[in-house]
């Protein structure tokens, strides 16, 4: 049936147009997941629970990650590789969002989904650190430690390793992408 229509639209096409459409539901899903383990880290920083801080940090960024690889996918799959990097830059174009983003930012996002491979190197040449640490930390303090983790909630800066990302920043991404996806989501057209 390739030459079958589907309101003048080909099989392909039709099938095209949904799958953006499902991306554009997707990425409006993640942001809200995102913007709500904002909500929650904002409730863990008064008083300060270390453990809800980081796992809103965490969750923050696997969000970001996820909407990351729709826009900008780099699929192992080599058969739907064009495909996909073609939906991509057509999301990017519809969104209006670029390689300016802090969405598309991936250093530390990386480094928390990939710690367990930088702990050797990093743990070689390190005699004094600090790991899961949150405040403003002083320059002059940081010449004598080397720092895995840390997060100023003062500035939005979240850091691993020599990796840093403005938290406030990737959030207010999410908030504004939510808004430009939300629209294109509606799954089945009338």
């Amino acid at each position: 049936m390739a030459d079958e229509k589907f309101r003048g639209w080909t099989q392909a096409e039709f099938i095209e147009d949904k799958m953006r459409r499902l991306s554009c539901h997707q990425i409006a899903h993640e942001c809200s997941l995102g913007l709500a383990a904002a909500r929650n880290l904002d409730a863990a920083l008064s008083p300060v629970n270390q453990v809800q801080v980081w796992l809103a940090i965490r969750s923050v960024l696997a969000c970001a990650a996820n909407v990351a690889k729709i826009l900008w996918p780099n699929p192992r799959d080599k058969d739907r590789r064009v495909a996909l990097r073609e939906r991509g830059k057509h999301l990017r174009c519809l969104l209006g969002i670029d390689k300016t983003s802090p969405l598309y930012q991936r250093a530390v996002r990386d480094g928390f989904e990939h710690i367990d491979e930088r702990l050797d190197p990093w743990f070689k040449k390190t005699e004094n650190y600090l790991d899961l640490t949150i405040g403003p930390l002083e320059a002059e303090f940081l010449a004598h430690v080397t720092v895995l983790r840390h997060f100023d909630p003062t500035t939005g800066t979240v850091r691993v390793l020599a990796e840093t990302a403005n938290l406030n920043k990737i959030v207010q991404a999410m908030r504004e992408l939510q808004l430009r996806a939300a629209p294109h989501s509606k799954l089945w057209t009338d």
